[in-house]
């Protein structure tokens, strides 16, 4: 049986017993509540593209996840294309399993194609009000910087007028890959500040940040201020290798990102967004659904996302 066949079966059997299965899940007993683990942590479902959608919502509880954010990409548990039809059924069985499902993440560049309305439709069938952009615009290094940041401007103008229309909000990331527009906030918060956060904001990549602005992130981030809607927890290194200082990703804790003065200056500009593990060291950002197991040995897996979800409760406890 090949991939996309096994795939596809996988995909059947979840929409044919979703609600009985969501049940079995429910009964394995309540998610951990914010007391439990210090912090309301949610955990990025690609993570666990490695198994189907059930049992995904099952590991993400047992290991104390508060919440998931689905992916709805190419290669994830729910393609773009059918994001009417999985994304509710399986947002739906989170919440019967006692966790929270308040954010996707979506190819989202332009409000004005078919595909970014149908994922905002999708989005506000399943109740799901925030979905964070999951590709940067580019700069081209030949041409003007600032006509092109005013050309992304005029993009996500199209994305906040789609978005008004759905009544969701989309989170652009801030990547640390040079030539990311928005990468380090400052070259973008002019921008951005000209819209409704309740359409587009920022989603706030603890790692990347760091990596984009060195000592510079609080300012950085006080700054964004209400602009930012989500956050993406991650830690890093810097390592010399063939391409030259690049960041290696690291758990949390072990790297340059101070993570309880991040979570203290967030309480301090009043956020109340999705907090998100993003556990890219080990292999753990994970591979498209279907191609296999986890990267690591799955005792190993739960013992490097369970401690890293603790180190995160740990610094919001010391924030």
């Amino acid at each position: 049986m090949d991939k996309q066949t096994d795939t596809a079966i996988a995909r059947r059997t979840f929409l044919g017993g979703a609600a009985a299965m969501a049940a079995s899940v429910a009964a394995a007993g309540p998610a951990m509540s914010p007391a439990d683990t210090g912090a309301p942590v949610g955990i990025y479902s690609r993570h666990l593209q490695w198994t189907g959608p059930l049992e995904a919502i099952v590991v993400a509880k047992a290991l104390g996840f508060s919440a998931i954010e689905w992916s709805v990409r190419p290669g994830s548990h729910i393609e773009p294309a059918n994001a009417a039809r999985d994304l509710p059924r399986i947002a739906a069985a989170t919440r019967a399993a006692g966790l929270a499902a308040p954010m996707i993440t979506a190819n989202i560049l332009d409000g004005d194609n078919p595909v970014t309305r149908g994922i905002m439709e999708a989005c506000r069938a399943a109740d799901i009000g925030l979905i964070r952009g999951g590709v940067a615009y580019p700069f081209e290094p030949e041409q003007d910087r600032q006509a092109q940041i005013e050309a992304a401007g005029r993009r996500i103008a199209t994305v906040a007028a789609a978005a008004r229309t759905y009544d969701v909000a989309v989170a652009f990331h801030t990547y640390s890959t040079p030539g990311a527009i928005g990468g380090g906030i400052w070259d973008l918060l002019p921008v951005m500040q000209r819209f409704d956060p309740a359409q587009v904001g920022f989603n706030y990549d603890t790692g990347h940040v760091v990596a984009r602005t060195g000592q510079g992130w609080s300012d950085a981030l006080a700054a964004a201020g209400r602009h930012i809607l989500s956050v993406s927890a991650k830690d890093f290194l810097w390592a010399h290798g063939p391409r030259g200082w690049q960041p290696e990703w690291v758990p949390v804790g072990t790297g340059m990102v101070d993570m309880p003065g991040h979570l203290q200056l967030l309480r301090q500009i009043g956020f109340e967004g999705p907090l998100i593990l993003q556990a890219e060291h080990h292999g753990l950002l994970g591979r498209d659904y279907g191609e296999g197991g986890p990267a690591v040995p799955r005792v190993e897996f739960d013992q490097l996302l369970r401690r890293d979800r603790e180190a995160l409760a740990a610094a919001f406890s010391n924030s």
